[in-house]
């Protein structure tokens, strides 16, 4: 039955996310021993709480349950932000870490290919944010992207 199934889901779920939680809390462990000032940061979409459980089973990228775990020193959010269904996502997900015991610094993530003008704009109008990171996985792509950037800053001649 449909009941049953959402049970079965749910416990799938939780038995992933506790496991994945662990490793996640054993790589950061170890890192921190070689490194004792050093942070660690996770990725994940700044949508995972909103989708549903059967889709949130397919990554597991239970980031808050890693920061209400200690295992993270910050988290890195990925999101199409200018997208309008995302309008207050940043904003959600700062309430989402504001609710935890341990407050950590969340810091958005935006994809070199995406229409970067676009994306910082959406996410300032949610709030002034210290950073964000640019994703790029090309070098020709990340030049660009410097060069867009440094354009925009001189132009409004804002950091």
């Amino acid at each position: 039955g449909e009941e049953e199934m959402e049970g079965l889901v749910r416990e799938w779920y939780l038995y992933k996310r506790d496991e994945i939680s662990r490793l996640v809390g054993e790589i950061g462990s170890a890192y921190k021993g070689l490194n004792p000032k050093g942070k660690v940061l996770a990725v994940g979409s700044a949508n995972f709480y909103r989708q549903k459980l059967g889709l949130r089973n397919l990554t597991c990228q239970d980031w808050l349950h890693w920061l209400a775990e200690g295992h993270v020193d910050e988290v890195l959010l990925e999101e199409a932000w200018s997208d309008p269904k995302n309008e207050h996502l940043w904003a959600a997900a700062q309430a989402l870490v504001g609710k935890a015991d341990r407050a950590i610094p969340l810091t958005p993530v935006i994809r070199a290919g995406a229409a970067v003008e676009a994306e910082l704009k959406a996410l300032g109008r949610q709030q002034t944010l210290p950073r964000v990171v640019l994703k790029s996985s090309e070098t020709k792509e990340a030049s660009a992207l410097v060069s867009r950037t440094a354009a925009l800053r001189g132009a409004d001649n804002k950091p």
